[in-house]
């Protein structure tokens, strides 16, 4: 359960990276994160997006493209 949570917590962090990155707003963010959050097939998304950001490290190439 805690590998879950953290998992799904690295892909909360993933989402929000690219979302403040193209300037969404806050308020579709939050509605977006609490949408994802209160239905199972959201917590499994952001946990595969955790997962699959712990193998690629989406965040860490991004940053690196700008220079």
């Amino acid at each position: 359960i805690i590998g879950w949570f953290l998992f799904a917590l690295q892909g909360t962090a993933v989402l929000t990276f690219f979302c403040m990155r193209m300037r969404i707003p806050k308020a579709l963010f939050a509605l977006m994160m609490f949408i994802l959050f209160i239905s199972v097939l959201g917590t499994i998304a952001l946990f595969v997006l955790g997962l699959i950001d712990l193998v690629a490290n989406f965040r860490m190439r991004s940053t690196e493209d700008k220079g």
